[in-house]
């Protein structure tokens, strides 16, 4: 090993030792500086030493680096593989040389290629890239498990199910073992050992919300959705299980089960009742059920806790008919444009007209006027506001197809409104 980094550390420590006695005697002998300078001095030299240390850290990874040190690739491998990067581990073990003259831990290298195979459903390549690492002596008893998932996956139940047992007393305790074997158990038809198992897992009291998960699915899949309702209403109070619970009542939704859906949700709302997603789940199943006012209710209550949902609050209570209700929630809506472009359909429903034509400087600053169906309803207010030249000029700007008929239409009923002033008349 080379040691001269060693000697410009314990050289550089001295040096910086050196700096601060000689900064102390300067204030002991010279006492023009008092108090304040004291201070200065100190803080001064503070950064120096370790500005000196840092030069040495750097030195000492240069040497390293012109040492021509190896990169671990495996080791980088299997930190990728933990952090979920699976693509970026494989082309770190690209650069692995077996044949070279460096060390690699073979049996570690195989074990990640197995992995990395499993996660691509490769199933019997990464069985024998797992046992060429047990052949390489890798003697982690965790393989087993991953063996045993490639065998389950494969539908060699009883295989796997054999392959499990081997993976030592320490894995027992994990939760992954105990999912793994409760869903052997299930795809063999023997659903008490797959619950029982469950139930076992439950005991160690840690990771519920995976054990609690796999128990709704069987639950799902076996369809006994009032048993699934059940198993999950003791949760509703958790934090940490919010989110997976709002999820898992989309499965009763997808299989039209909307009460019980409906009923956990409401139990979720009681104790979380500004959390967006489940308004949003709520209002879906609501919908479902053709519970139209239940669902515009839900979403402009819990548009007070999220500015996002008034939006669709606002169109609900709009095609509802409450425009009164949804003008009101519509001044929570934060983008201009939305806020706009609903003020001036509410308007148009109550045939304001007038107020609709005193929007333009507005429609034009915000840039609205682009969208064509936009200027189309301003023409067609300043139509009905007896304004023809305004009307007429505002139909100018129309290019589109989908609107020319329209266009023309309103072209004609201006004209005829002019030729036959007793029906219609033009302001001043």
């Amino acid at each position: 090993m080379n040691k001269a980094p060693l000697i410009l550390k314990k050289y550089f420590l001295r040096s910086g030792l050196k700096i601060l006695n000689w900064s102390e005697t300067v204030v002991n002998q010279k006492n023009v500086l008092r108090q304040r300078s004291d201070t200065k001095i100190r803080v001064f030299t503070k950064p120096l030493v370790l500005l000196i240390f840092m030069i040495v850290l750097v030195s000492s990874r240069s040497h390293a680096i012109d040492d021509g040190a190896e990169i671990d690739h495996v080791s980088i491998a299997a930190l990728l593989i933990k952090d979920g990067y699976y693509k970026r581990a494989e082309s770190s073990l690209k650069n692995v040389n077996l044949d070279g003259d460096d060390y690699v831990d073979e049996g570690k290298y195989y074990f990640l290629l197995g992995l990395i195979d499993l996660k691509k459903e490769l199933y019997k390549q990464s069985l024998s890239h797992f046992k060429k690492s047990m052949e390489q002596g890798f003697s982690d008893l965790e393989i087993h498990f991953y063996r045993a998932d490639c065998h389950f996956k494969m539908g060699f139940l009883n295989k796997a199910l054999s392959t499990l047992e081997k993976v030592g007393s320490e894995n027992y305790k994990k939760i992954s073992y105990f999912i793994l074997k409760s869903s052997i158990y299930h795809k063999m038809g023997q659903r008490t050992m797959a619950w029982k198992t469950l139930n076992q897992a439950k005991k160690l009291n840690k990771n519920l919300i995976f054990i609690v998960k796999k128990q709704f699915s069987f639950l799902i899949e076996e369809k006994l959705y009032l048993s699934a309702y059940d198993l999950l209403k003791p949760y509703v109070r958790r934090k940490h299980f919010v989110d997976d619970i709002v999820k898992m009542s989309v499965l009763l939704r997808k299989e039209k089960q909307y009460q019980y859906a409906v009923q956990l949700l409401e139990s979720l709302r009681i104790h979380w009742p500004k959390r967006q997603e489940i308004a949003l789940e709520l209002t879906q199943n609501y919908l479902k059920m053709k519970m139209v006012y239940a669902a515009t209710s839900l979403l402009e209550e819990a548009s007070r806790y999220n500015e996002a949902l008034a939006v669709n609050a606002t169109s609900m209570l709009q095609h509802l008919g409450k425009n009164y209700r949804a003008r009101f929630v519509n001044l929570r809506v934060s983008d201009d444009a939305q806020r706009l472009r609903h003020k001036l359909a509410i308007l148009i429903e109550e045939n304001k007209f007038k107020q609709v034509t005193e929007l333009y400087p507005t429609l034009v600053k915000s840039g609205l006027l682009r969208d064509e169906s936009l200027r189309y309803a301003l023409s067609y207010s300043y139509f009905m506001s007896g304004q023809f030249t305004k009307a007429e000029h505002q139909l100018g700007f129309l290019k589109g197809n989908r609107l020319y008929e329209k266009s023309i239409s309103l072209r004609q009923e201006i004209q005829k409104c002019r030729e036959q002033k007793d029906f219609c008349y033009e302001s001043i």
